[in-house]
């Protein structure tokens, strides 16, 4: 009997997993001209901390613990020093005069940016991804390592629908780092602060542009 309910967990946890970072993405990107995008991403956002409340082990102040914050601020900021270094000479190169375009342009829209976006982009996806990903089906991936990889892929297939190279290989390498950090750290206000700093300098360097779902097709 034990050995059945230990099967029927992982199999209800695994149909979960495939709901939630396989099915639900690639409906996204099936059917966002019929869908409205935020409101898409908050069901889902939903769905994901009602089962993060419900996963085994998981306390709500893990999600406020800013104690963490204060052990870890080197290696965030380390880490966002790194992201600046990769960032801006990329997108130089590739988006020419629309380099900080923002900054140089509307400064008050970039700063709305850096206002907004933690709030309705990366508190979501870091619970999402972090916290539910590997506290609730972390287990299922034969090591850590492994984990991480799926946790990268997945990430990068959240961002799929924007249909950019660029977008995947930003968010594939972004999914990497913040999967380090978490599993190293253990702190979700670590990574959801460097999210927040890599996020604003992609859109203060005009690299923006590709995370912009208006640009799509474009």
């Amino acid at each position: 009997m034990a050995v059945t309910a230990v099967r029927s967990d992982t199999s209800r946890l695994w149909l979960e997993f495939i709901a939630l970072y396989l099915l639900a993405p690639l409906a996204l990107w099936v059917f966002l001209p019929y869908l409205n995008l935020f409101g898409s991403i908050a069901v889902v956002t939903m769905i994901g901390i009602y089962l993060l409340v419900r996963t085994p082990g998981f306390s709500l102040r893990e999600l406020l613990d800013v104690g963490r914050l204060r052990e870890t601020w080197p290696l965030v900021v380390g880490l966002s020093v790194l992201v600046a270094l990769i960032i801006l000479p990329l997108t130089y190169f590739i988006m020419g005069d629309r380099f900080l375009i923002l900054l140089r342009e509307r400064p008050l829209l970039l700063m709305m940016i850096w206002l907004l976006y933690p709030w309705f982009s990366v508190l979501g996806q870091e619970i999402l991804y972090r916290p539910l990903f590997f506290k609730r089906y972390g287990h299922l991936f034969p090591s850590e390592n492994a984990a991480i990889i799926v946790n990268a892929l997945v990430f990068a297939l959240a961002h799929a629908f924007f249909e950019r190279w660029i977008t995947f290989l930003l968010t594939l390498g972004g999914g990497f780092l913040f999967a380090w950090i978490y599993t190293r750290t253990k702190s979700f206000s670590a990574v959801f602060v460097l999210h927040w700093i890599a996020g604003g300098i992609i859109f203060t360097s005009g690299m923006g542009w590709y995370f912009y779902h208006g640009a799509i097709g474009q």
